[in-house]
């Protein structure tokens, strides 16, 4: 889709914000590899789950229009005084997270589940969470 939107771009003469367009390329990929879902982020389409994910990716930005402020105060507090560590640790996931990664957490295992119903080897689909699955399962069994 990127090449295509190129193209377009290189058609027309338009200008065009190269950043944004890999950006949001670079989360349709990270959306894809975590959750086996392809996202049309390019065109605009991605709702929650988008909106958790950079929400997310944008706490630990340093610059830009998703960057933390207090993500960074957070931060430093936590280096400068580890005994704060707790405290900060439950108002980075409170506060710079709110529900974004609840809503993310909850697709997962919604995602997770219905593959378990379905356990057909044809249709089992290679992403972080089929690998993550896997490993739990390999780990369990050699421990036993």
């Amino acid at each position: 889709r990127l090449a295509e939107k190129v193209a377009g771009y290189a058609e027309s003469g338009e200008s065009v914000d190269a950043i944004e367009m890999y950006n949001k390329m670079t989360m349709e990929v990270i959306l894809a590899t975590a959750f086996g879902r392809a996202v049309d982020v390019q065109n605009g389409k991605g709702g929650k789950i988008l909106e958790s994910a950079v929400r997310i990716v944008g706490a630990f930005a340093t610059e830009g229009e998703h960057a933390s402020k207090t993500a960074g105060l957070l931060n430093f507090i936590s280096i400068s005084f580890p005994k704060l560590m707790p405290i900060c640790q439950f108002l980075f996931r409170h506060i710079v997270f709110g529900d974004a990664m609840d809503y993310l957490a909850k697709a997962s295992q919604e995602i997770i589940k219905s593959r378990k119903e379905l356990d057909d080897e044809k249709s089992a689909v290679c992403d972080l969470l089929m690998f993550m699955r896997n490993l739990i399962v390999v780990y369990i069994v050699l421990c036993i």
